[in-house]
């Protein structure tokens, strides 16, 4: 085990360039293309960012190839996959879009495909997301039963975390209806507030959640009841 520790970009360019021989022998002529993802791509990351990097290969591995380590403090994963299954993956309207959909890669290897990866746009964006909003209704319906129970119960530790999790769910749900996938992990909340589509009630709840405020909990089970209906009424105005 390591301690996290905070790195510069620069010291992230130069743990890249160690790693690209490496990547090179592994996967040898099936490596076609090379390019590193996330905040390092959006020229955003911060002191304790990871690097992420994306080989796209010829033909699919047989094994779950992927380098996944963790250096001076910093963790690395490195992952491998055809251009076709990682658009149809992470850049189509998939079950994990809502928070790949906004990726663009940066290019280290051949330039030209990763730019073509990059141009990608979904067709059939409405149908596809409204499909990926019936399968997360499920885990929402869930999720919220068991908040209202915590809520009933006055089980203040189980809905503190219950809460946070409903309120992903949610946001979740809005980035399918809103057709916008989220940019970062940390910008679910903001990019949420200023949805066109959401439910009423929505506001007041994200400030709930924000400032941990569990104090009232007539107040909040009124609140995810609003969200909840209005929500329901929104999908069913798109049926």
């Amino acid at each position: 085990m390591q301690s996290i520790k905070y790195h510069t970009h620069k010291e992230r360019e130069k743990v890249l360039q160690k790693l690209v021989p490496i990547i090179q022998k592994q996967l040898g002529d099936n490596l076609i293309a090379l390019a590193v993802g996330g905040s390092f791509a959006r020229d955003a990351d911060i002191d304790y960012s990871d690097i992420e990097l994306v080989a796209f290969t010829r033909k699919s591995l047989d094994n779950d190839w992927e380098i996944r380590k963790i250096e001076d403090g910093m963790l690395i994963v490195v992952v491998a996959d055809t251009k076709e299954n990682y658009i149809k993956k992470y850049l189509d309207i998939s079950d994990i879009w809502y928070a790949s959909g906004a990726e663009k890669l940066s290019p280290i290897i051949n330039a030209e495909l990763i730019n073509e990866i990059n141009s990608f746009k979904p067709e059939n964006i409405e149908a596809k997301c409204m499909k990926q909003i019936d399968k997360n209704w499920f885990n929402f319906q869930e999720i919220t039963a068991k908040a209202l129970n915590m809520i009933r119960e006055n089980n203040r530790e189980g809905f503190s975390l219950v809460f946070p999790q409903m309120i992903k769910e949610l946001v979740i749900i809005l980035a399918y209806l809103n057709q916008t996938p989220f940019v970062t992990l940390g910008s679910y909340i903001s990019q949420a507030k200023n949805f066109k589509i959401k439910p009423h009630g929505f506001d007041q709840l994200i400030h709930i959640a924000i400032n941990g405020q569990y104090k009232n909990f007539s107040v909040i089970e009124e609140k995810i009841k609003e969200v909840f209906t209005d929500l329901e009424l929104l999908l069913q105005e798109k049926d």
